[in-house]
């Protein structure tokens, strides 16, 4: 009997170590989107801050998987494309005047 309760420690001791060994792994990355209005029209201009030092939009387009620059219609399309990607939005700050503020986070393996 105390063989099977010394056997069953060290399983639970050896399974809690990896399992916290698993959570260490992950890390969080944040993203701000930020929209403003065009004028004179119902488009938006989408800029991306993936904390990279420079922003993805009009002067530095994003790309997707296949080298081509990915254009926005709308803020919903430019969330979609977040959301896709594994983003989840934490927090928006809408005024009453653009800019238009909104924060990502997803998780990532180190």
């Amino acid at each position: 009997m105390k063989k099977l309760c010394f056997i069953s420690f060290l399983l639970i001791a050896a399974f809690t170590r990896l399992h916290a060994q698993a959570d260490t792994t992950k890390l969080e990355e944040y993203c701000e989107l930020t929209t403003t209005k065009r004028s004179f029209s119902n488009k938006v201009n989408v800029e991306f801050d993936f904390g990279e030092g420079k922003k993805f939009g009009k002067d530095n387009p994003l790309k997707d998987e296949t080298g081509k620059v990915k254009n926005f219609d709308n803020v919903v399309d430019a969330m979609n494309y977040l959301g896709a990607r594994g983003w989840k939005l934490v927090t928006a700050s809408l005024g009453v005047a653009s800019p238009y503020y909104y924060i990502f986070r997803r998780e990532v393996l180190k």
